[in-house]
């Protein structure tokens, strides 16, 4: 059985279709996902310019994935932080939008995602910034 939507987005002149599994916790209740607030200051700093520090950190648990650390978007350097056209789906989380980081000294094209609307069981992370950890090097500060 397909549980799926249509999404239609136009950006920039181009249409974008795509076509996205609903929320998976109908047909897997049973997922783990657990959501915890991190007991100590989390920084980033690239090329000495100061990205988020943060003692508001969310840290998520997903069942067969690594942990992920997710920061309140307010302490977010916003200056350096933009939105790209890059959106992705997950079936537990919900429609994630994606950021750059771009400044003199930086310049990573796809540094994070965020959930804008995400599902209810995952609720808590709305609002903050999740960084690719490939890419960008977390440092705790406490």
């Amino acid at each position: 059985m397909f549980l799926g939507f249509l999404h239609i987005n136009a950006n920039k002149g181009c249409l974008v279709i795509m076509i996205n599994t609903v929320s998976a916790w109908a047909v897997k209740p049973d997922y783990k996902i657990t959501i915890t607030r991190f007991k100590s200051r989390i920084g980033i700093v690239i090329n000495s310019e100061k990205i988020v520090v943060s003692n508001r950190v969310l840290l998520l648990r997903e069942q067969d994935c690594a942990p992920v650390y997710y920061f309140p978007r307010d302490d977010i350097n916003k200056r350096i932080l933009h939105k790209t056209d890059k959106v992705t789906f997950c079936p537990f989380k919900g429609e994630a939008e994606h950021w750059s980081l771009s400044s003199d000294s930086i310049d990573i094209a796809v540094a994070a995602w965020s959930y804008v609307m995400p599902y209810r069981e995952v609720a808590r992370i709305r609002n903050y910034i999740a960084f690719y950890p490939e890419v960008i090097k977390y440092s705790v500060i406490d």
